[in-house]
């Protein structure tokens, strides 16, 4: 699934560092936005949930992504990162 040199990350500061740019967000700010949209779409469980808050899943696809779109939406001035606005 993953390219041969594919490592989890495993602490924010490294999130920052694969990410330039994102320390002007708030990584709890965007750990939430994910854990809420997953549980109001029944991805996961509570546990899982307060995992993604707290941090312990920071290098999982879901905030890896997420952290992904929030740097882009804000290297592109907040447009919509698909399509024209």
């Amino acid at each position: 699934m993953f390219g041969p040199h594919w490592q989890p990350v495993r602490s924010p500061q490294k999130i920052f560092n694969i990410f330039p740019g994102l320390q002007m967000l708030k990584l709890e700010e965007v750990r939430d936005a994910v854990a809420s949209e997953l549980e109001a779409r029944g991805i996961g469980d509570p546990p899982f949930y307060e995992q993604i808050r707290e941090g312990r899943r920071d290098d999982g696809p879901f905030m890896i992504g997420a952290l992904a779109l929030a740097k882009r939406r804000r290297d592109d001035g907040h447009r919509s990162c698909g399509g024209s606005t």
